[in-house]
Formats: C-alpha cells, structure tokens, sequence
C-alpha cells in the first residue's frame, strides 16, 4: 500500500508541475494580445479627450489643458492603462485657442510595449517618433 502511495503523489506531482508550466506558458502566449488591448485605452482616452477638447473649446473660446478638460484629476486613462498629459515639446506654452496636444504615457504593465506613448494633437494623430506609429493606431 505505501508503494501505491508514494506512486500515486509522484504522478499527482507531475500533473501539478505540467500544469505549472503549462499556465505559464499560455500566460507568456497570451500578453502580446492583453498589451494589444491595452493599447486601445490610449486611442480610446485620446479620442475621447478630443471630443471634450471640442466641448471646451466651444464654451471657452480656446482649447484647454488636459487637467481642464480630462474626466479624472490624475489624468488616469479611462481604463487606467495610461495617464494622459499635455505636451510642452509640442505646445510650450500649453493649449491656446487654435492648438492642442495631448499624449497618452504607459503605465504599469504598458511600460515598455512596444508602440509606447499615443498622442493627438487638434490635426489628428501624431505617428513621427518619438509617438506610436500609425501601425500601432491600426491594430
């Protein structure tokens, strides 16, 4: 009977470890695909702010800064993916009443995708590095 056992947790061990490696395997698979979905709280945020950047513009007569305008006081994305911020390099002295630019900076598991910070300015998308390129608005 104690050989059936020590077989048997041998066997279970093996099942257990197989699983182990198995879900880390799916879980390396499976992140390109989150990162990609990830990615669509930057478009989805930058779209949106430009939508209230119109709204704004519209009862103030100019463009306003990303904290004016944005849902929440941190700037967090509205899946919380990305921050959103203005964008000095662009506009140094900030929205004005033809001008806006705002990008969309990675945080936690985004740091360092691939595609990195989104931003749009009143023109459209901006796709020249140091911003995503155009494929990553694409996907």
């Amino acid at each position: 009977m104690l050989r059936l056992t020590k077989r048997a947790f041998k066997i279970s061990a093996v099942i257990l470890a197989s699983t182990f490696v198995g879900f880390l395997l799916l879980t390396h698979a499976i992140d390109p695909l989150l990162s990609s979905s990830r990615r669509s709280d930057a478009m989805n945020s930058l779209l949106r702010a430009q939508l209230l950047q119109q709204r704004w513009h519209a009862a103030h007569g100019h463009f306003g800064s990303v904290a004016e305008i944005w849902l929440r006081p941190d700037g967090r994305s509205l899946a919380g993916h990305y921050v959103l911020r203005d964008i000095p390099e662009v506009l140094p002295t900030g929205p004005d009443t033809r001008n806006y630019a705002m990008q969309a900076v990675p945080q936690g598991r985004q740091v360092g995708d691939a595609c990195g910070t989104f931003a749009i300015t009143q023109e459209g998308v901006l796709v020249d590095p140091p911003w995503a390129g155009a494929d990553c608005w694409s996907r």
